[in-house]
């Protein structure tokens, strides 16, 4: 099948389908110039009409501010006859490479997950109009053109649009986002409506400046979730997980909180709180006579940032155990070059780094060989169908050969049941976490669990029983 007509059934107009169907193109240039046409695009507001011809749906205004967020899902109805007609792996890997073009050539918009019918982005616009118009230039780039002939029966891709400062819930914002294109199949772009100022949640400003409060005051905490070593049927390692679980952050999920964090420019405190809590906490787990490497989350911001990862480095070659650090992929390739100079400092002080949520992002084989890292974690999102899909076990299983053959030790994460615990095992996976392992924890839970670890790891192949034993140790 050709370029030309694989965008055809994807969406992708002839010239974004050349651009990005050859395989070596693995990596993301960040700096592409973007077309005229597109630049035209993204700037304009006569796009912006409350009619359908104009292709833009628009349900609420929002007051006018700066620099907001916006959470943008685009959509491909026909992936389905795609799948039929060319496989899954050409499918998935179309929809990638045109993931690659929009966020290259779009500075405002941010690739959050590729899923198997959708793309989840971020997008930065001043106000809502701004963030339509940019959005329906991102969808105008799958070209019009290729849908002339109706009868082929190919819908066009269509997005959605939700206000994260409207909805601080980041993942309903995103639901929100997808619910909103079935408003109107008419109109390219649909906004989904807010909660308005009588809903009596906060908006990411306040919640912003609640957690800098809450981090004052000590009003958070950490919980740990430990990692099973396969082969030694050992744990010791586990993640360490920020919580704030009073006041403002009762109606968000952490993950909320973590990009509210971000956009308001208090992850350096929130990440520096957790890394000397966790430092804090070994010193305990020491004197029960634990011995266990924690791991902690570092997003891209502080990855980039000298003056944090200076500071950050002293604490880790001070602690009294053995600290490590989660990265993402997509952190090192926004800030390439202080990213990769900052953790060569990490290791230097002796933590060892993860890469997480391997194969949700814009992986690229350049930067996986560039950073210097020990581990590589498997997203969940391709371990949750392990046992009832045909394709995940084939990327599983090549991820951990792939790793395997860069010197990488590999880790699973969800993994919920003892099947996918058993096929991990036959692959060679090195560790793996989930539910079914342990969940996360307070520190004194974890302290007893792993005094009975002995216990937990006899019962691993014992079906369900591990569940049961496993919540009477740590208390649930």
């Amino acid at each position: 099948m050709t370029g030309e007509e694989i965008a055809l059934i994807c969406g992708i107009s002839a010239s974004a389908a050349t651009l990005g169907w050859c395989a070596a193109r693995l990596t993301l240039e960040k700096d592409a110039p973007a077309s005229s046409a597109v630049k035209a695009n993204a700037s304009s507001k006569e796009m912006v009409t409350a009619d359908t011809k104009g292709g833009v749906g628009i349900a609420t205004t929002s007051p006018a501010g700066g620099d907001r967020s916006f959470a943008a899902v685009i959509c491909f109805p026909s992936l389905a006859l795609l799948r039929k007609a060319t496989g899954d792996m050409a499918t998935d890997h179309a929809i990638s490479n045109f993931a690659q073009s929009i966020d290259g050539q779009f500075e405002d918009l941010r690739i959050q997950r590729i899923g198997k019918e959708t793309i989840q982005c971020i997008l930065t616009a001043d106000t809502q109009d701004d963030a339509i118009a940019k959005m329906q230039a991102v969808v105008s780039v799958l070209g019009e053109d290729t849908y002339t002939n109706a009868k082929q029966g190919f819908e066009k891709p269509r997005a959605g649009l939700s206000e994260i400062e409207h909805f601080p819930a980041a993942q309903s914002a995103f639901d929100l986002a997808l619910d909103s294109i079935e408003q109107d199949k008419d109109r390219l772009v649909n906004f989904a409506g807010g909660f308005g100022s009588s809903s009596g949640r906060k908006s990411s400003r306040e919640l912003a400046n609640d957690l800098r409060e809450a981090l004052k005051t000590d009003e958070v905490s950490l919980s740990y979730q430990p990692k099973l070593d396969v082969r030694n049927q050992t744990f010791r390692a586990a993640e360490a997980l920020f919580r704030w679980d009073g006041g403002s952050a009762r109606s968000h999920t952490i993950g909320d909180v973590i990009l509210c964090a971000e956009k308001h420019g208090v992850i350096q405190d929130l990440t520096m709180w957790t890394l000397k809590r966790a430092v804090s906490d070994q010193l305990q787990l020491i004197d029960a006579g634990v011995e266990l490497k924690t791991f902690v989350n570092l997003s891209g911001a502080v990855i980039s940032d000298s003056e944090f990862t200076l500071k950050a480095v002293e604490i880790i070659k001070g602690a009294s155990g053995r600290i490590g650090i989660e990265i993402t992929e997509t952190s090192v390739i926004e800030h390439a070059s202080n990213a990769l100079s900052n953790l060569e400092l990490y290791e230097a002080a002796g933590a060892e780094i993860a890469i997480d949520d391997y194969g949700t992002g814009l992986s690229s084989l350049r930067y996986l060989k560039r950073i210097p890292a020990q581990e590589l974690k498997i997203d969940r999102e391709f371990i949750k169908d392990l046992t009832r899909s045909h394709r995940d076990p084939m990327i599983v299983r090549s991820t951990i050969d792939l790793a395997h053959a860069l010197g990488l030790s590999v880790t699973a994460e969800g993994v919920d049941d003892p099947t996918k615990l058993a096929l991990l095992k036959v692959m060679g996976c090195d560790q793996l976490q989930g539910f079914y392992i342990a969940k996360p924890m307070s520190l004194e839970a974890l302290i007893a669990f792993l005094n009975d670890q002995n216990a937990l790891i006899s019962s691993l192949d014992s079906g369900p029983s591990l569940m049961l034993k496993r919540a009477d140790v740590i208390g649930l």
